[in-house]
C-alpha cells in the first residue's frame, strides 16, 4: 500500500502544520489571513496562514510580492522565508514579503476580474434591491395599498450611476362607493464622476407624480460638485452642493424655478444583518423668494437570507408652495419584503 501513495505524494502540494499535522493535495490561493487548500482526503478546507509553518508545491504557482513582482514556478517555504524555482532560477524572499499565492488558474480568474473592473461594460457591476409591500382589508370596509421601491448601483473605481424608484397606490371602498386614497411616483438618475480622490463631479434628474399634489409632472435636471468625507468598509457619508431647474406641470397651471441645492448621501451597515441609507436635497428657489422644496429619503432593511430582508423605507417631499388648498407635504411609508440583486 505504501509503495502507491508515495509516488502520490511525490506529485502534490504539502502543507506542515504548528501541531504536526501534514496534509497533501493542492495550492488554491491565500485569501487574505488564511489559505485555501484542496486535500486530497478532506476537499476544499481553510486554514490559517500563521498556523502554517512550511509547505512545498509540485506544480507551479504564483507568488505575488511586495514590490509588485509575480513570480511564477515552483515554491518551498518555512516558517521564516519563500523559495520560489522559475525558468530563470531560484529567488528566495522573506515570507513577510508574500502578499498573495495562487494557482495557474486562480491567477487566471483574478487577473480576469481585474481587467474587467478596470473596464467593465455599461450592464457590469449592477447591485441594487427591489421592495414590495402589500396590506388588503375585506369586510365592512375594502381596502387595497400597494407598495413598491426599487434602487441600483452601479460604482467603479472612477464613477457611479445610481437609479432610484418609489411608488405607492391604494383604495378604499366604503358603503360600495370606492375611491383612490393614494397615488404617488417618485424616481431619480444620478451620475457622480471622481476628479480626485475626495472631489467629484455629479448630475442628475428627478422625476415626480403625485395624484393628490395636483402634481402630473415634476423634472428637475442638476448638477454640480459633491465631496466624499469619508469611506469605511461599512459607511459613507458625501456631501454636495449646486444647482437644479425645477419644471413643474400642474392641473392648473406650470411653472419654471431655478434653485440652489445643497444635500447629502449617508450609508451604514450596523452589523452583519442591518444596513441604513439617507439621503437628504434641500432646495433653494432662486425664482420665488422664500420658498424651498426638501428631498429626505431613510431606507433600514435586515437580512433575513442572502436574497431576502425585511425593510422600512420613508420618503418624505415637501414644498412651501403647493396649488392653493393643498398641503405642501407628501410622505411615503412602507414596510414589506426586499429582494436582492448583484451582477458582478
Amino acid at each position: 500500500m505504501s509503495a502507491c501513495v508515495c509516488p502520490l505524494a511525490l506529485f502534490a502540494d504539502q502543507i506542515t502544520l504548528k501541531n504536526g499535522d501534514r496534509l497533501t493535495g493542492s495550492i488554491t490561493k491565500t485569501d487574505g489571513t488564511n489559505l485555501i487548500f484542496k486535500s486530497e482526503l478532506a476537499g476544499q478546507i481553510t486554514v490559517p496562514l500563521d498556523a502554517v509553518v512550511s509547505l512545498t508545491t509540485s506544480a507551479p504557482v504564483n507568488v505575488s510580492l511586495k514590490d509588485g513582482q509575480l513570480l511564477l514556478g515552483t515554491a518551498s517555504a518555512d516558517a521564516s522565508k519563500i523559495a520560489v524555482t522559475t525558468s530563470a532560477g531560484q529567488l528566495e524572499t522573506p515570507r513577510a514579503d508574500v502578499t498573495a499565492i495562487r494557482s495557474v488558474d486562480e491567477q487566471k480568474a483574478y487577473q480576469a476580474a481585474i481587467d474587467r473592473y478596470a473596464n467593465p461594460g455599461i450592464l457590469d457591476l449592477w447591485a441594487g434591491h427591489m421592495d414590495l409591500g402589500l396590506a388588503l382589508a375585506n369586510g365592512n370596509a375594502n381596502t387595497f395599498n400597494f407598495a413598491a421601491g426599487f434602487n441600483a448601483v452601479r460604482a467603479t473605481n472612477t464613477d457611479k450611476i445610481t437609479v432610484n424608484f418609489a411608488s405607492i397606490y391604494s383604495t378604499a371602498t366604503v358603503g360600495g362607493v370606492s375611491s383612490v386614497t393614494a397615488n404617488a411616483k417618485r424616481g431619480s438618475l444620478d451620475y457622480n464622476l471622481n476628479l480626485k480622490p475626495k472631489l467629484f463631479l455629479w448630475a442628475g434628474v428627478d422625476l415626480e407624480n403625485d395624484h393628490f399634489q395636483q402634481l402630473e409632472l415634476r423634472f428637475v435636471p442638476a448638477a454640480g460638485f459633491g465631496y466624499h468625507v469619508f469611506k469605511t468598509k461599512t459607511s459613507y457619508l458625501d456631501v454636495l452642493g449646486g444647482g437644479s431647474l425645477d419644471r413643474e406641470f400642474y392641473s392648473t397651471f406650470n411653472r419654471t424655478s431655478g434653485e440652489v441645492v445643497f444635500g447629502d448621501d449617508y450609508d451604514k451597515t450596523i452589523n452583519k444583518r442591518t444596513h441604513i441609507h439617507e439621503n437628504f436635497k434641500f432646495f433653494e428657489n432662486l425664482s420665488y423668494s422664500g420658498q424651498y422644496r426638501v428631498n429626505f429619503d431613510l431606507s433600514a432593511a435586515t437580512t433575513l437570507t442572502k436574497m431576502v430582508s425585511l425593510q422600512f423605507t420613508g420618503s418624505e417631499r415637501y414644498v412651501t408652495n403647493p396649488p392653493p388648498g393643498l398641503k405642501g407635504n407628501d410622505l411615503i411609508l412602507t414596510t414589506g419584503v426586499r429582494l436582492s440583486f448583484a451582477r458582478q
